[in-house]
């Protein structure tokens, strides 16, 4: 559909896909985007996104900087299968799954830092949470957060411990989200296409 962007503008494109096939409008808008105009970004953006994703997980889980922890983090990276990222197109696949995946755990590290009582720097929200936004465009990772989110607010409560207000910022952009893909009409569409094409 990138031969459409010729004809037709890229706002209506995206609206139409909206009420005829997805509800990813930022990860589409970003994607026709990016390969339509600067592919070279594309090869940017995903090579560095292995280096980020392995320095987010190493803040996550090694604080103490083990040796093996760090091994372990890389090897799990390397050992990922790269024939799923070109299921789709090296294009559309890694845009619509690695890099939100990428952009949700870059924004939830305020988050971990505040569960480990950590400081962090609020001035980097104003980049976390436009990533949360879209990263949470994509089903799993919406969910995904919406339930993390849920889980950790009930763990702060039973502990009788102040809920943050991030918390609430980040679970309410989690479940925008997922209104937003609940209601887009899109997403109905392409089920029963694709039933129609899998089970006939």
């Amino acid at each position: 559909y990138f031969s459409n962007l010729q004809n037709e503008n890229l706002l209506n494109l995206l609206v139409s896909r909206y009420n005829e096939w997805t509800s990813r409008f930022l990860i589409e808008g970003i994607m026709i985007g990016i390969l339509s105009y600067v592919p070279i970004l594309w090869r940017i953006i995903t090579f560095s996104s292995f280096i980020i994703i392995y320095f987010v997980l190493e803040n996550y889980f090694n604080d103490k900087k083990n040796l093996f922890i760090s091994w372990t983090i890389a090897i799990c990276i390397i050992l990922i299968p790269f024939s799923l990222m070109s299921s789709a197109g090296w294009g559309a696949t890694t845009m619509n799954y690695w890099w939100p995946l990428t952009a949700v755990l870059i924004a939830f590290l305020p988050i971990v830092n505040l569960l480990k009582n950590k400081t962090y720097n609020k001035w980097n929200l104003i980049f976390q949470i436009p990533l949360l936004i879209y990263a949470c465009n994509q089903e799993q990772v919406a969910l995904l957060s919406c339930g993390f989110l849920i889980v950790f607010i009930i763990y702060y409560f039973i502990n009788k411990k102040k809920i943050p207000k991030m918390f609430w910022i980040y679970l309410l952009i989690s479940l925008i989200s997922l209104i937003f893909i609940l209601v887009c009409p899109g997403n109905n569409a392409r089920y029963i296409t694709e039933l129609e094409r899998w089970f006939p």
